[in-house]
């Protein structure tokens, strides 16, 4: 058993010693916590129980392969291989006692006139073929669980496959930066965690220091593998030397860091369903564009997202109120809540969007590229409007071009225990529910009332209400069950 988990450690894990001999002991200590449950029967059968026909016989014909195969099932799932070793105790103490209850009511139909033959019927001890369906019904139960962990395990893995790298570099030679290990820490700590506290991406993070070698192996790591997103965000130093570099804290002359080109080649070779690059350096717009130093063709496949602090002959600018650059400030805010749409989702592009906007004409300009057909979301917030609300959209206009007709029984100070003008029909509690989320869609437009200027009067007044162009929007959404 040692010599078989000797050679597998030797063949998986042969570029790491460490890993190697961890490996085998951990390997050799499940094979004996396997074995364990054998041992102490096999002490106590022949210790106390030499007579009693199942344990004895089962240790001098087939049981010890029960343990054997569990041993082996152990190396490649130790769950498994326990859980046969000590299931087959229970079988086989099930199979004892049972075939000892069926033999001893069994005994009790003997009679004298019966033949050797019905009396060696009667007086067999079934235990062997009990312990055998008892274990095998076992084995089918492990294996429905386990099949249904998997599928549950991938289901989990698919909805949950987001990973994201953080790199701040400050301590450059000669040229330090202030707030970049600030930029790393803060994006991270709100990408890590959606609004409500549910987990979002898992999250690997380097500042200050940084060699090439390090970078470009964590990026590797990065984007190898299958998920849902992958992203990847660096606040430090960058030129636009040969194509453009993310600089690292080793750089040296004609040897700055990581190229921008190698990290779009990984991005672009990736297997990871959305891939997101944020850089914040200086002439960080190079990032995607065509080798040639001339040229500024994109080169980005499918499902590639690039967002740069500036264009690709701009320097990025640090926000010394904030503490921060000035585009990862912005993004900050953004992922906060401020480029949420509605229903409470923040995508690259409604992130960008937020950038885009908050700078000016004359103010660094980020750059935004993509070659994507559907979004996820970097991070969700409470929405604005619940989506229990959203999806009631469609339930109240029966079209887009609708108009919800209100009357005073939808405003809810509209009641004659109130002490104010009251109008018939006075305020109807199913109404008042009904206007209450009306009003919220007219809060984020939504909705709009029809001539007059608040939805207050449209009610008191007896007058409508209508979608709005962004509200026919998500009527359709509703309607379509997108949310």
């Amino acid at each position: 058993m040692v010599v078989c988990y000797i050679l597998l450690g030797n063949i998986t894990m042969k570029s790491d010693p460490q890993k190697s001999s961890r490996f085998i002991i951990e390997k050799v200590l499940i094979g004996l916590i396997c074995l364990l449950p054998f041992l102490c029967l096999f002490i106590v059968t022949k210790t106390y129980f030499s007579n009693v026909y199942l344990l004895e016989w089962m240790l001098r014909n087939k049981y010890i392969y029960i343990w054997l195969i569990a041993v082996v099932v152990s190396v490649f799932d130790p769950k498994w291989g326990i859980a046969i070793s000590y299931g087959d105790i229970l079988c086989i103490i099930y199979g004892e006692l049972k075939g000892n209850w069926i033999r001893e009511k069994n005994m009790l139909l003997a009679t004298p006139d019966m033949d050797a033959e019905q009396l060696y019927h009667l007086y067999f001890h079934p235990g062997f073929y009990i312990w055998l369906h008892a274990f095998i019904s076992l084995l089918l139960l492990f294996a429905v669980v386990r099949i249904l962990l998997l599928i549950n395990r991938k289901i989990n893995r698919s909805n949950h496959m987001k990973k994201a790298l953080f790199v701040g570099l400050t301590k450059y030679p000669g040229c330090e930066l202030r707030f970049c290990d600030n930029d790393a820490t803060s994006m991270k700590d709100l990408l890590e965690v959606n609004g409500k506290g549910e987990p979002n991406f898992d999250c690997k993070i380097i500042i200050d220091k940084c060699s090439k070698a390090e970078l470009m192996q964590s990026i590797d790591d990065l984007f190898s593998g299958k998920g849902d997103v992958a992203l990847l965000y660096f606040s430090g130093h960058g030129t636009d030397y040969n194509g453009g570099y993310l600089v690292t804290t080793d750089a040296k002359a004609h040897d700055y860091g990581v190229s921008m080109s190698e990290v779009m080649r990984m991005a672009n070779a990736s297997k990871i369903t959305n891939r997101v690059i944020i850089l914040d350096c200086c002439f960080s717009g190079k990032f995607g564009q065509s080798g040639t130093t001339s040229s500024t063709e994109s080169q980005l496949e499918e499902g590639v997202t690039i967002m740069t602090a500036s264009q690709n002959d701009e320097y990025a600018l640090e926000n010394t109120d904030a503490e921060h650059g000035e585009f990862t400030n912005l993004l900050l805010q953004g992922l906060k809540g401020g480029a949420a749409d509605i229903s409470g989702r923040i995508t690259p592009a409604g992130l960008y969007s937020y950038v885009d906007q908050s700078l000016g004409p004359w103010e660094q300009r980020p750059v935004f590229k993509t070659n994507i057909s559907t979004f996820l979301p970097l991070r969700e917030i409470e929405p604005r409007v619940p989506r229990e609300t959203l999806r009631k959209l469609s339930k109240y206009f029966d079209s887009p071009t609708m108009l919800f007709p209100l009357d005073p029984s939808y405003e809810d100070t509209n009641n004659p225990e109130i002490e104010h003008k009251c109008i018939k029909p006075y305020s109807n509690e199913k109404n008042v529910l009904v206007f209450k989320e009306l009003q919220m869609y007219a809060s984020v437009g939504l909705v709009e009332p029809v001539d007059t200027d608040y939805m207050y009067f449209a009610a008191m007044e007896s007058k409508s209400c209508k979608l709005t162009a962004l509200g026919a929007h998500y009527w359709k959404l509703s309607k379509d069950r997108r949310f």
